[in-house]
């Protein structure tokens, strides 16, 4: 940003700008420290996407500054001052517009809405903090740095080039003022054309996390012991050892890792869970899924990369809900059988779980109190039957702490009702033993292991994981299709969801911060210039960033994503402070000049400099994220860099048209009345 504005605006007028990032940066860092904001790649990235907008207002207030002291007319102190009243209202318009279509994303919710919390408190503060040094310590650095250069110096190689451009604007610009109403016209339709890529663009609410790691997921029949679990894991164990591509791994039987990263979810605690976090290469996770698909039968293993938002669990879903769990049970083996056809699709399952072998005592309770026994006793009896009883602890000589010794059924005995025959209940009344069949029958059946309700209905949820290659949009359209046409019975609702749910949420929870930045935008507009359609034709430029955003989603190969989508409504702020620069000069220039197309003209080659450096410098400091920024924080950059590039070209064309189209003929009709009238007097 520095070198941009170094060789655009000179030594001087860059140590001017360039003065207010670390002073914005530190204040934002200030109000984090009292708030309470800590330093991650969202507080980060706020400062990244508002680096080149921190200096924006003050190349504004610079280049008003230089203007003045360059004309020559006013002492070097009054000409800092008017130089920056003049642009006092500008500047702080555009500061809150910006910060209009920044702050309504606080109004977000779910999952999207915590993840971007701080980004728009942390442009809010860095973007105030600039608007007051532009106004305080960048006209007294002004004051002290700025020099007017001498006539007779040499133009450089950079000044050449600029005038080159220059002279190429002031030729176009001549054009669409001869014809207004066909440059806006223009403008409309390839916006138009431009909105006919976006079905091509494909769709994902946030990306994998760009890092070689990834997380395995192991799963066993429910009761399953942890020994037979060890054992699924050793075989893990030993193909992720001999695969070239894995550096280290860790393991965790029974119980999951612990929280390493932000959206990751360690497993519960269960006999027939593992789970194992890989660092190896993230590309090579396919193979390895498949490797142990090949390898190991009797568990499901899950290889998963890690995610950036909170994860969603099945990505594809098709719940049915109802009362009776056998029905639902029914209905959702009918759904795996479909969803087993669809080759786009795997790991195919139920959130219920397969059905386990269970001891059931069922108690008579008329022959219990007779003997004196309580649910209480039998419960605790059999209680400590399955899982031990601690009888003592040893202390070894080579450790400080104890080892607890348990007494427990075996576990290749606890398989059968058998196990209970030989068992007596001591009853705390008659404090006799009571043998526990004479008061209860026991017997193995199978169950299911949890009933789930959403919406306080039981809801059995059927689903499956994309593979390789197909996006989770991509499998439920074909879920769908394969399933037009299933009916359930009566009383019982079926409906599809999954990752699109959340896609969608977090795309409608963009729809209410978008129309309140628009009419906060236009409010501040409206107080500013006093007009009802003045506003109108600054907001115009919006809907020309959306054709950069579009482009560059397609020249980039990004999908369309809450990132993307979250840059664009960013947008709404940032390319209109260019409109509000322009406007507002026109305005001026309209009323001290007697040709009001000399006017414009002059007022877009005068503010083209500022524009293109404050566009120039938002594109540059973004630039870095959109190359390292991955996945996640790439579309984002790119949204604001394509969006903020072609809007900028075209406001410089499509708003001196736009204003020579509606206002133009009866401003000149005003200007040659009142000259008639000077006229006529003298």
């Amino acid at each position: 940003v520095v070198v941009v504005v170094l060789l655009s605006m000179g030594f001087r007028s860059a140590v001017v700008v360039s003065s207010a990032i670390p002073i914005t940066v530190m204040a934002t860092f200030a109000f984090m420290r009292m708030t309470g904001v800590i330093l991650h790649q969202v507080s980060i990235s706020s400062l990244i996407v508002c680096l080149g907008l921190l200096v924006a207002n003050a190349i504004v207030a610079n280049d008003n500054m230089y203007l003045y002291l360059s004309k020559g007319t006013l002492p070097k102190d009054q000409a800092i001052i008017h130089g920056v009243r003049e642009v006092n209202i500008p500047i702080l318009t555009s500061t809150l517009t910006t910060i209009a279509s920044f702050l309504p994303l606080l109004m977000m919710k779910g999952i999207a809405g915590k993840f971007i919390k701080t980004l728009p408190i942390l442009v809010t503060v860095a973007l105030l903090s600039s608007y007051i040094l532009s106004l305080t310590v960048v006209p007294s650095i002004g004051y002290s740095v700025l020099k007017v250069k001498e006539k007779k110096e040499k133009k450089g190689f950079f000044d050449s080039i600029k005038n080159f451009f220059l002279k190429i604007y002031e030729s176009i610009l001549s054009v669409a003022l001869k014809v207004p109403k066909t440059t806006v016209l223009l403008s409309v339709v390839i916006l138009f054309l431009t909105s006919l890529l976006i079905p091509t663009l494909g769709l994902q609410l946030f990306p994998f996390v760009d890092r070689d790691q990834y997380v395995i997921d192991i799963t066993l029949m429910e009761g399953t012991t942890a020994e037979k679990t060890r054992a699924i894991t050793e075989q893990v164990e030993q193909i992720l050892l001999e695969d070239p591509s894995v550096d280290t791994f860790l393991s965790k039987v029974g119980d999951g890792i612990p929280k390493f990263y932000t959206s990751f979810f360690p497993n519960q605690l269960g006999t027939n869970k593992a789970q194992f976090i890989v660092n190896g290469k993230a590309s090579e996770i396919h193979n390895i899924q498949n490797k142990l698909d090949d390898a190991i039968v009797g568990a499901r293993i899950e290889a998963k990369q890690l995610e950036n938002a909170v994860p969603v669990g099945l990505p594809v879903q098709v719940r049915v809900s109802g009362e009776d769990v056998n029905v639902l049970r029914a209905i959702s083996k009918e759904i795996k059988e479909i969803l087993y056809e669809i080759d786009e699709g795997q790991h195919v399952q139920d959130d219920y779980g397969l059905e386990t072998l269970k001891m059931v005592v069922d108690v008579n309770q008329d022959k219990a109190s007779m003997v004196g026994l309580s649910n209480y006793d039998i419960s605790k009896t059999i209680r400590m039957v399955v899982n031990g009883l601690e009888i003592t602890k040893l202390k070894p000589d080579d450790s400080d702490d104890d080892i607890p010794v348990i007494l427990r059924v075996p576990t290749e005995d606890k398989t059968t009702a058998n196990i209970l025959d030989n068992i007596y209940v001591t009853s705390q009344i008659t404090k006799k033993n009571v043998p526990i069949t004479q008061v209860a029958q026991i017997r193995n059946e199978f169950a299911i292991n949890r009933i789930l309700r959403r919406d306080r209905e039981r809801t059995i949820t059927t689903g499956l994981y994309p593979k390789p290659g197909y996006s989770a949009a991509d499998v439920l359209a074909i879920v769908e299709e394969k399933m037009e046409g299933f009916e359930v019975p009566a009383g019982y609702t079926l409906e599809f969801g999954g990752e699109n749910e959340d896609r969608t949420e977090a795309f409608e929870s963009l729809i209410g911060p978008f129309y309140l930045a628009a009419a906060l935008i236009y409010l501040i507009l409206m107080f500013q210039f006093n007009d009802l359609i003045k506003p109108l034709i600054i907001m115009g430029t919006i809907p020309l960033s959306f054709i950069g955003v579009i482009l560059g989603l397609k020249v980039t190969n990004s999908p369309i994503g809450f990132m993307a989508l979250m840059g664009a409504v960013s947008l709404m702020g940032i390319v209109v402070n260019n409109g509000i620069v322009l406007l507002d000069y026109i305005g001026i220039l309209v009323k001290e000049n007697s040709d009001v197309l000399s006017a414009i003209k002059e007022a877009c080659v005068t503010r083209l400099r500022p524009i293109m450096i404050g566009m120039v410098t938002t594109v540059i400091g973004l630039v870095p994220m959109g190359i390292a920024g991955g996945s996640l924080w790439a579309p984002l950059a790119y949204a604001i860099i394509f969006g903020l590039l072609i809007s900028s070209i075209l406001t410089m064309l499509v708003i001196p048209a736009a204003y020579m189209a509606i206002y133009g003929k009866s401003a000149q009709k005003k200007k040659n009345k009142k000259q008639k009238a000077e006229e006529a007097t003298v």
